[in-house]
């Protein structure tokens, strides 16, 4: 097994420019796969004659000069076998490819909640008697195809943003459609917003974990990809500003940085730290501000104040 491994800024003259799995029946896990450049085919990954497994990888930044800017999966034609990879919980993204990143050739890819994201040209391309089976994802931002040959079978996908959704007689049932709303995609940060449309609208096909270890399902139902949305998340950088005091009264703006998914935040004050277990004795300022701003008007007592914030998210958390 390969596990918590990082291959990055590599180099191959020919195949499989960050690892070359050859006659291999093993087990890639949560590992970074990055920056890897392959001279013809499998910029990140080359799978030769395997029967291997990955799940919760980050396959990023790789560059192939001919095939498989993140993979290819391979077997010789004139031999009997099948290469196959049952994969999960990967993000394969920002991999510029001038043809396809997942390259299969008389193999078989079967894959669940997958990322796949701003790969260039296409997304997945199955030739010679390649196919792949691919359920739970999200497929986004190819300028040629998302998905494309004859034996290409897609079930429960977010598609959106590429040339075609599903190129070369591709199949592809129960298409999600909108915006993926990735946290930041410029920062190879992935994961979803809880306002994507692939929040809430996977199946259960057996994936109890997501890539980061979070539980399946979360928030009502699961979310296509390699992410579920998770929240809360915390809230950051209350600041009180803006301090005006009178003979009866202080007044103070409150800010912090806005929560994505919020539909409402609650304020509330004490004369004491506020925390969990103190929240119901403080005072409620608010319970449906909808913005990140709020100016508290407080009895001048000579006491101190202390804030505490909390929000609700479209999950209702």
């Amino acid at each position: 097994m390969w596990q918590g491994i990082l291959i990055l800024n590599n180099e191959a003259f020919a195949y499989g420019g960050g690892i070359y799995f050859d006659f291999s029946f093993s087990q890639l896990e949560n590992s970074l796969i990055q920056g890897n450049i392959a001279g013809l085919n499998g910029g990140g990954l080359y799978f030769l004659r395997v029967q291997n497994r990955m799940s919760g990888n980050q396959i990023l930044q790789n560059e192939a000069d001919f095939r498989g800017s993140a993979m290819v999966i391979s077997q010789p034609v004139s031999e009997t076998n099948v290469s196959t990879l049952s994969a999960a919980n990967d993000i394969i993204a920002n991999n510029p490819a001038i043809a396809e990143a997942v390259y299969i050739h008389n193999s078989a890819l079967a894959a669940r909640h997958w990322t796949m994201a701003d790969n260039g040209a296409e997304g997945i391309r199955t030739v010679n008697g390649g196919s792949a089976l691919i359920s739970n994802s999200i497929v986004v931002s190819h300028s040629v195809a998302g998905l494309t040959g004859t034996e290409v079978l897609a079930n429960q996908l977010l598609l959106s943003g590429n040339g075609v959704n599903c190129g070369g007689d591709a199949t592809c049932n129960n298409v999600v459609t909108g915006t993926a709303a990735f946290v930041n995609p410029a920062a190879l940060d992935y994961r979803i917003e809880v306002t994507s449309a692939a929040h809430n609208a996977g199946t259960d096909v057996g994936e109890t974990v997501d890539f980061e270890g979070d539980a399946r399902p979360m928030c009502g139902g699961f979310d296509l990809g390699a992410e579920e949305f998770a929240g809360p998340f915390a809230v950051q950088n209350l600041a009180v500003t803006n301090v005006v005091t009178d003979a009866t009264t202080l007044t103070a703006t409150l800010t912090w940085q806005a929560v994505p998914g919020t539909t409402a935040y609650e304020l509330r004050v004490d004369d004491s730290f506020v925390t969990d277990s103190s929240w119901s004795n403080a005072t409620v300022l608010t319970d449906s501000l909808t913005t990140n701003v709020f100016t508290a008007s407080l009895p001048l007592a000579g006491q101190p104040y202390f804030f505490g914030l909390k929000y609700r998210n479209l999950c209702g958390e």
